[in-house]
């Protein structure tokens, strides 16, 4: 497991951190974009709907039977979030010498 807790779908796998690996924290995770300028009444209306849709009981139990956990966030959570805005990642990325083909 690469985030920082265990998984509910696996809860006898130990996380990278109890295997020595201190603060590492890896989490999957899946957004949501518009086009850049898009007004702030239809960011924040796609926000809260996928917010309602992601809330359905089937929606969670597809999510947990894929050892997944939704979290909610508002638009400008996700933006401080998101790699462009996370500097770490882009140096991790830099560093490592991978290359896009």
């Amino acid at each position: 497991m690469t985030s920082a807790q265990r998984s509910a779908a696996l809860p006898d796998v130990p996380t990278v951190n109890e295997q020595g690996f201190k603060d590492f924290d890896d989490l999957t995770w899946i957004g949501f974009f518009l086009p850049a300028g898009a007004h702030a009444e239809i960011v924040n209306r796609m926000n809260a709907e996928i917010n309602r849709h992601r809330r359905a009981a089937d929606v969670k139990d597809r999510l947990s039977q894929n050892g997944l956990t939704s979290k909610r966030n508002s638009p400008a959570e996700f933006a401080a979030f998101h790699p462009r805005g996370n500097p770490e990642v882009g140096e991790t990325v830099k560093d490592s010498g991978a290359k896009a083909d």
